[in-house]
């Protein structure tokens, strides 16, 4: 379980380094010192998808905890595939911050925004309907949840995803604080509902909606941060 974290960490530092790196985007803070006040961020990032399976297996029953365990492991695939490279992102989006204006910054958000929104909707469909099927023939009959609890854990992977970009754009904006208040900010809102939920809607549903709420009031905090950073940078 760690292992995903440090790598976290490690793209981090990478990222940092390469933002360092560019003469025009240079930053005077050290990589190494950044990347670990990034710490506790990582962290939050990974307890907010390892608690849900986790809850699941402490109150649920074992069958239950099994196909909720089978669902997301498939619906999680992405993050595999985001998290090592989320220091790539960080040069391209400096460079979009120093160079683009507030005008073409905020659209270009927005635009990034609808998009991940589209395909959170779409996954959330898309895996109710072929979720199922999809699970139960790689991993066996009666291995996945019913396609809402499926459908659910689609939708909550790619809004985390969301947050993960959403952290790399203000990571790329010199903002690690605003980095640190967002993972903070979306590790509460899953905290809440999933103590909220719980018992009227059953533990597997409350754990795949608090990570969907959770990330995505995150992923909001980060997008209104990033928004102001920009507006710092025009002021000054």
């Amino acid at each position: 379980m760690l292992a995903v974290p440090l790598s976290a960490l490690v793209a981090h530092a990478v990222g940092i380094s390469v933002l360092r790196g560019d003469d025009s985007l240079r930053s005077t803070a050290d990589p190494l010192p950044v990347a670990l006040t990034l710490l506790p961020s990582t962290l939050i990032a990974q307890l907010i998808v390892n608690a849900a399976p986790i809850a699941v297996f402490a109150l649920a029953q074992a069958g239950v905890a099994s196909q909720f365990q089978y669902s997301f492991s498939l619906a999680r695939i992405p993050l595999f595939m985001v998290v090592p490279l989320q220091s790539m992102l960080i040069s391209p989006f400096a460079q979009m911050i120093e160079q683009a204006d507030r005008a073409e910054f905020v659209r270009r958000v927005r635009l990034g925004a609808t998009i991940l929104l589209a395909l959170a909707i779409t996954g959330c469909l898309l895996g109710a309907i072929l979720g199922p099927p999809i699970i139960e023939f790689v991993f066996g009959a009666g291995r996945s949840l019913e396609g809402f609890g499926v459908g659910l854990l689609v939708g909550a992977v790619i809004v985390h995803v969301a947050l993960i970009i959403g952290t790399q754009l203000l990571l790329a904006a010199r903002r690690p604080q605003d980095v640190a208040i967002s993972w903070t900010v979306a590790l509460a809102a899953a905290a809440v509902v999933l103590v909220a939920l719980a018992v009227p809607a059953g533990i597997t549903l409350a754990s795949g909606s608090a990570v969907l709420v959770g990330s995505a009031a995150g992923a909001i905090v980060a997008l209104r941060r990033s928004l102001n950073a920009l507006r710092s940078k025009d002021a000054s």
